[in-house]
């Protein structure tokens, strides 16, 4: 079955994609959903929240602005969504390195 007549029967017959499919079809289409496939089919996959994929960079990004100096440990802190023991334990951390 050639893309084309999968992607004129996904459009014709959107309600018997099955979940969690239908969701990604419904916001990016069938060529998302498609890319998707693509990239993870046959695979068990889990998909964390998009804040724990990012929890490394994040955490850099706040250790980088605390090390500028400009403002308090806990302000930083809180403005990305750590405690402020926290973030002394990884900087702490990093430091030992």
């Amino acid at each position: 079955m050639t893309k084309n007549a999968m992607m004129a029967a996904a459009e014709k017959h959107p309600g018997l994609i099955p979940e969690p499919y239908d969701a990604i079809f419904e916001r990016f289409g069938f060529e998302g959903l498609s890319l998707v496939v693509d990239v993870l089919g046959g695979q068990n996959v889990y998909v964390p929240r998009l804040r724990t994929v990012l929890s490394g960079c994040i955490m850099a990004q706040a250790v980088a602005e605390y090390g500028t100096g400009g403002q308090s440990i806990e302000r930083v802190a809180r403005k990305y969504g750590y405690t402020s023991r926290n973030l002394r334990r990884h900087i702490k951390a990093k430091g030992s390195k």
